[in-house]
């Protein structure tokens, strides 16, 4: 037996100090026959003799005598000790062993790296992700650097607090790093909710009266319109107050219209008359694409008022072209090829390869995507990039890349893809936010990321092509007219989410257009302090902006009027700060119980009672006290050190399942999940009751 590192198939729960809980309970996992992906584990032994090496010893010794209170200190000690872990080259036999059992998984195979503490997956003491796992790592160098990078993890700050609560001796601790063939999945995907991910900003009332109104009268309503189906206005589905959008009415209603008899006669006729192979080759495209650079490239300083306006609606115009028409004209052939295809498919008795026949589909997106990784792929060979990128935050980069001279090819390239690419939007609802172009440590911060893992190599052919070849086997298909038939409706039918996609990527190329042009009106409504600041403006709707008519500067009755319509909406959109757009309570299946304020899950058991500390981000951290009851929108384990100080906690989010409980269990203290709105109806300083056996919060005073 090598004491550094042990197969998965030779390990069980008697091998916990060498393999720690996450290893040692694969193993049983192995033996109990269940499907564990291959793999091997490096012991603590290696670890021990690393952080022997850093010599970690005195500051462990340190650290363990800390006060489990001192959350600033611990954090402080448990960073030194993983820059001296980070910092310490891997003994050769060690690295060649690591090396040498990673070539047994394969050539090149992509692996996930996932700590495994001693004291971690136990009866007691879960450590639900206090150290860090690496996925898709691949190649000798990156899982080196990865295993190091695990090690280090054993002193992240919320591991370290985890310990003191669990009044685990800090100097006995130890860790082993798990290496395993990553699965290649045949379906992935993520499930987003409406409460916050639909719609994570509230439109503004400018928001309101341009672009969200204008992509859903010229992508939207179109297409529903094509059907017979009328679909429901922007002020129907919006509930507004003063021209602020309050929350979602909840009223999304489709109903048919007396158009609906005609919709077949209207689809096949478009049907007939565009393919949807060649609809990025329609003139119309082409001169909108042509307009809308031609409308970015203006100088907005040198316009006049009612110029800039007229931007403005020259812009909004353009998502007609971009989208709307685009959808319209071809997405009806595209849609009734997809249909077809499913149909012989099924003749041919090959339904279940419908799915995969339209995957992979080429899209803007994924061209992106692969310009962001030739980026990375510039970084990472480069010694100076490298370290630029791993030491400088996302928003320091583009000053730092500047700065050196041989930054400037990369920078060049940089500057080329936001000019292609840079319309990318970050948040679709409003218009304020800026897209790549307009904020370029949003795509540096992505490089980043992409640059400290080697990318993943595709070999094998695409999925849809091999269905596509399974089903062109089919002896039927031998037949040259029945063959020609199907790869036509296939190549019709697979346009159809490339059109979806690149129509919405093209609509976005107007967003930089309206948020530079509609920001120059603010500014120059600053300069006659009409508002104090640029982005005031979002607070004002388009014909307000248009109704100050010829003249510039505006009247002075007219500026009062501004003034008096912006502090009023800024005052009540500030007040719905944190109240979700889309009202819980309309999703609501567990009311509270008569003297319950607010009912959830059950994440840990137990009673405890105290005053409300709301915490909504990283940022409010410093403001719990102890015996405070927490309540929070979400957590992570970046949360946990927290709850050493929490009496209870109330989590807007989650279930049993989640870090939150989990860690709540461990530390015996309660838990209510899933409270949908317990940051909006909880105040601080209410004293309150948690039970976390039957998921209530009761307000006792």
């Amino acid at each position: 037996m090598n004491p550094l590192l042990l197969p998965l198939t030779e390990v069980d729960r008697g091998f916990l100090p060498l393999v720690g809980g996450k290893g040692a309970n694969l193993g049983e996992m192995v033996r109990a026959r269940l499907p564990v992906p291959p793999g091997f584990c490096i012991t603590t032994i290696a670890y021990t003799r690393v952080a022997a090496q850093a010599q970690i010893e005195s500051l462990a010794v340190e650290l363990a005598q800390m006060p489990a209170r001192s959350i600033e200190r611990l954090a402080a000690q448990a960073s030194r000790i993983r820059d001296l872990i980070e910092a310490t080259p891997i003994p050769a036999d060690i690295a060649d062993t690591i090396t040498a059992a990673y070539r047994q998984l394969g050539d090149g195979v992509p692996v996930a790296v996932r700590s495994s503490a001693t004291a971690e997956d136990l009866p007691g003491a879960a450590f639900a992700g206090q150290q860090d796992t690496y996925l898709n790592v691949v190649g000798a160098v990156a899982l080196l650097d990865a295993v190091r990078r695990c090690w280090a993890s054993l002193w992240t700050d919320r591991a370290t607090a985890y310990r003191e609560r669990q009044e685990i001796d800090q100097r006995t601790v130890k860790i082993a790093v798990i290496v395993q063939r990553m699965v290649p999945a045949e379906v992935a995907g993520v499930l987003f909710t409406i409460f916050a991910e639909m719609f994570p900003v509230r439109p503004y009332p400018l928001d309101q009266t341009t672009w969200v109104h204008a992509i859903s009268a010229a992508a939207v309503e179109p297409i529903f319109g094509l059907i017979g189906i009328a679909v429901p206005s922007i002020e129907q589905m919006f509930i507004e107050e003063d021209g602020v959008v309050v929350r979602f009415s909840g009223k999304v209603v489709v109903p048919p219209t007396p158009a609906i008899l005609l919709a077949p006669i209207r689809l096949l006729r478009l049907a007939r008359r565009y393919d949807p192979t060649h609809w990025s080759t329609d003139p119309l495209l082409a001169e909108a694409r042509s307009r809308a650079r031609a409308l970015e490239m203006q100088d907005l300083g040198t316009l006049s008022w009612q110029d800039l306006l007229a931007t403005v609606r020259d812009a909004l115009a353009l998502a007609q072209p971009l989208a709307g028409e685009m959808r319209r004209r071809y997405l009806p052939r595209a849609l009734l090829a997809a249909g077809l295809l499913r149909v012989a498919l099924a003749l041919l008795r090959r339904g279940h390869r419908f799915g995969t026949l339209l995957s992979g589909v080429e899209s803007t997106t994924l061209e992106a995507n692969r310009a962001l990784e030739a980026l990375a792929a510039r970084v990472r060979p480069d010694p100076t990039l490298a370290e630029t990128f791993a030491r400088r935050e996302a928003g320091e980069l583009w000053t730092a890349l500047e700065q050196q001279p041989s930054s400037r090819a990369f920078l060049s390239e940089l500057q080329a893809f936001l000019g292609r690419y840079g319309h990318r939007e970050v948040v679709l609802s409003t218009v304020l936010q800026p897209t790549w172009k307009d904020a370029p440590e949003l795509a540096l911060g992505i490089i980043k990321g992409l640059a400290l893992t080697e990318p993943r190599h595709e070999t094998e052919r695409p999925a849809w092509e091999v269905a596509r070849d399974n089903v062109l086997a089919h002896p039927v298909l031998r037949f040259s007219p029945l063959r020609a038939a199907i790869l036509t409706l296939l190549a019709a039918a697979r346009s159809l989410w490339q059109i979806r996609e690149n129509t919405h990527y093209d609509a976005t190329r107007i967003l930089p257009i309206l948020r530079r042009t509609l920001l120059e009106l603010g500014r120059r409504l600053v300069t006659v302090d009409v508002i104090d600041a640029p982005e005031d403006v979002f607070h004002l709707k388009l014909d307000e902006l248009e109704g100050i008519g010829g003249t510039w500067p505006s009247a002075p009755e007219r500026a009062d009027e501004l003034r008096a319509i912006l502090l009023r909406r800024k005052e009540r959109r500030a007040a719905l700060e944190g109240t979700p757009l889309v009202d819980p309570r309309l999703y609501r299946q567990r009311e509270p119980s008569s003297d319950a304020l607010l009912r959830g899950t059950s994440g840990s058991p137990g009673v405890a009672e105290g005053p409300v500390r709301v915490i909504r981000d990283g940022s409010e951290f410093g403001k719990l006290r102890a015996g405070e009851v927490l309540v929070a929108p979400y957590t992570n384990p970046a949360w946990t050190p927290l709850f050493q100080r929490a009496a209870a906690v109330v989590v807007d989010s989650g279930g049993a399942g989640s870090h939150a409980a989990i860690v709540a269990r461990e530390y015996g203290i309660p838990a209510v999940m899933g409270t949908i709105d317990g940051t909006q109806r909880l105040a601080d300083g209410q004293h309150v009751r948690v039970d976390g056996d039957h998921g209530r919060v009761t307000l006792l005073d």
